[in-house]
């Protein structure tokens, strides 16, 4: 087979479905707040998914919040899509929104598009739709240096990518994408030509 062509297909993505909406608007329809740092995580099962590292991200964000200086990182929250209720009396040390499992498009592209970051964090997956999801909504994409994430984030062009299963690295890449604002509007830019362009 040496001499055969070989062309790459990339996985399609409807940008009639997902497609940028101003965050303002989003978080407004939401009732989130307008300017708290917010990652969104989506997993059917929500946290109770120990594939989709759910746990990791949580044990980052409490890393995160106990070692930054900069101040308006202490206030990140986070957003659960797949998980309507948390478990009782838990001792999480950032604000969790959750929702749950819903095939409401408009929804989904609300809780996409008020959040700064999509966080993808998983301890195994292939290559999620949530990431593509993600790009074309125009935002950057958190994951693992790993699995199929890695064709299509590009490390600190689109996204950022973390030591596999390391909560204190992805720490690190959260406070690497927060901490300029400028540079956030500019990966998520690139991560809406890559799902327009690819």
């Amino acid at each position: 087979m040496k001499d055969w062509p070989i062309h790459v297909i990339p996985n399609s993505i409807d940008t009639n479905i997902w497609y940028p909406q101003e965050k303002k608007y989003s978080r407004k329809e939401l009732s989130l707040p307008s300017e708290n740092p917010i990652i969104f995580f989506n997993s059917s099962l929500g946290m109770k998914d120990k594939r989709k590292g759910g746990d990791l991200l949580l044990k980052s964000l409490e890393i995160l919040k106990a070692t930054t200086l900069n101040p308006y990182l202490k206030k990140i929250e986070l957003i659960i899509l797949g998980q309507k209720s948390l478990i009782k009396n838990h001792n999480y040390k950032v604000p969790i929104h959750s929702y749950m499992p819903t095939n409401n498009i408009k929804l989904i592209r609300l809780l996409y598009t008020a959040s700064d970051v999509i966080a993808i964090p998983s301890r195994q997956d292939n290559l999620p739709n949530v990431g593509q999801e993600a790009f074309a909504c125009g935002r950057p994409v958190l994951a693992f240096n790993y699995s199929g994430l890695i064709d299509i984030v590009d490390h600190k062009v689109n996204g950022c990518l973390a030591k596999p299963f390391d909560p204190y690295s992805l720490a690190k890449s959260i406070e690497w994408l927060f901490e300029n604002r400028e540079r956030l509007d500019l990966l998520g830019n690139n991560a809406l030509i890559k799902a327009k362009s690819e």
